[in-house]
């Protein structure tokens, strides 16, 4: 089964949101790092924890968190 281009985009919308939310948590992080990252939370977190140096459930408590509320903002 193949995605519609509507179907796509929406898809990119949704990741570029939370990119933008990543970065928007984490001053620190830069397009390149989240591009690096990309598809890879274990990176990313890892990355985030290099740069900030949060600890591990800090920073999957605040992605949690992002997540839910670009969900909640969707509905």
């Amino acid at each position: 089964m193949t995605q519609t281009s509507g179907q796509q985009m929406q898809r990119e919308a949704k990741v570029d949101e939370m990119k933008g939310r990543l970065k928007e948590a984490w001053g620190d992080l830069t397009d390149d790092d989240v591009k690096q990252a990309e598809g890879q939370w274990d990176q990313m977190i890892a990355t985030i924890r290099e740069k900030t140096g949060e600890s591990i459930e800090t920073i999957s408590s605040k992605v949690n968190e992002l997540i839910d509320d670009a969900q909640d903002s969707r509905n």
